[in-house]
């Protein structure tokens, strides 16, 4: 949530979609979560880990004139490509009184990591 708040000033941003590449889209339970704390339906990429790899060859064959287009077919030729997590608004309140709680420790736990701090630092 702190990654996707500052986009929005600090307030819940409203996202018209949210995909997910990569190695962490792999899992189910990452996912889910992102969805859940997010109040936000995510899709999930299928061969996400790959998807960098995929985009940058795409783009070559489009340069080469092998593509027309940078569509989904050309992108995934073998048809279906993603899944979606729901959001469960069950947890919604759940995560949130988490998020509170989390947000408050900040200031009362800043002088015990400043010191501890100086002790990894030797001092």
């Amino acid at each position: 949530r702190d990654i996707v708040l500052p986009v929005g000033g600090g307030e819940r941003t409203s996202l018209s979609a949210l995909r997910a590449v990569g190695g962490g889209s792999k899992s189910p339970f990452w996912m889910q979560l992102f969805a859940d704390i997010l109040h936000q339906n995510v899709t999930v990429m299928l061969d996400g880990q790959n998807a960098g790899a995929r985009g940058a060859a795409l783009l070559a064959g489009l340069g080469m004139g092998w593509y027309s287009d940078l569509s989904p077919d050309n992108f995934y030729p073998t048809g279906h490509t993603y899944e979606t997590r729901r959001a469960n608004a069950e947890n919604y309140e759940v995560y949130d009184r988490m998020y509170s709680i989390y947000t408050g420790l900040h200031s009362p736990l800043q002088n015990a990591f400043s010191q501890l701090a100086l002790i990894a630092r030797g001092k």
